[in-house]
């Protein structure tokens, strides 16, 4: 058996899995200015999805091989609004949909960042790291709708596929994909079934999403629902 190298491997904690829903938000994505302690930086909050989507990718642990799970509504929500640039528009109508505009575009971007990250990155054997990000719409949520938003991009562009050195479309193997199922996207006439049916179509393809039902989850865990540790489904 070959020797470890200490230095990386030694007093490192043993880690099974971990779901990233606590204190990523607040070492990552502060609430306030936040020091640097080691250069005296300011750090400040991210203000934009762009922002938000690189943050998340820093804290997926890279050395060895531990599966995280990022829960939508933790990570990849920013906790305020960019300020936009001030344009000249002709009525409100206008200006919404060059608001409107301006926010797809820089989901588009956010959710490509995620991915294309978190496929860039390696751990120290070469292999991507085990990541899931759980797809959650909950209803009455202050950002449901932009969670319900980022759950469709992230299966659009998932359905689409990454395109490898030959420029063919294939199936990325990670992040994997868990998206929860509750009464306003079951395909029983819900507000976000046309969500859900985009999910079916890119498991058909894809292998992914795996999926979570709500209800099942409540009845067996006292009401609560959340995701599964690492690259697991249910």
């Amino acid at each position: 058996m070959s020797k470890r190298n200490k230095n990386n491997y030694d007093n490192k904690p043993d880690v099974n899995a971990d779901i990233m829903n606590e204190s990523v938000e607040e070492e990552v994505i502060p609430t306030e200015t936040v020091v640097d302690e080691n250069n005296e930086n300011q750090i400040e909050t991210p203000e934009t999805l762009d922002s938000t989507a690189g943050s998340t990718d820093e804290v997926v642990p890279t050395p060895e091989i531990i599966p995280e799970t990022v829960p939508v509504e933790e990570e990849v929500i920013p906790t305020e609004t960019d300020e936009p640039e001030l344009v000249e528009v002709d009525s409100d109508e206008v200006a919404h949909e060059l608001a409107e505009d301006r926010m797809f575009e820089e989901l588009k971007s956010g959710i490509q960042t995620i991915r294309y990250q978190l496929s860039t990155l390696h751990t120290s054997n070469g292999q991507s790291p085990f990541t899931t990000i759980y797809l959650e719409i909950e209803e009455g949520h202050e950002y449901e709708r932009e969670m319900a938003l980022i759950c469709e991009e992230m299966i659009k562009q998932r359905l689409e596929g990454m395109k490898n050195y030959k420029g063919q479309n294939i199936s990325e193997e990670f992040p994997k994909l868990v998206y929860l199922l509750d009464e306003h996207n079951c395909l029983e006439g819900g507000k976000y079934d046309y969500i859900t049916k985009l999910a079916a179509k890119c498991s058909a393809k894809r292998l992914v999403p795996d999926y979570q039902a709500a209800k099942m989850m409540r009845k067996n865990y006292e009401g609560e629902t959340f995701p599964p540790m690492g690259c697991r489904s249910h």
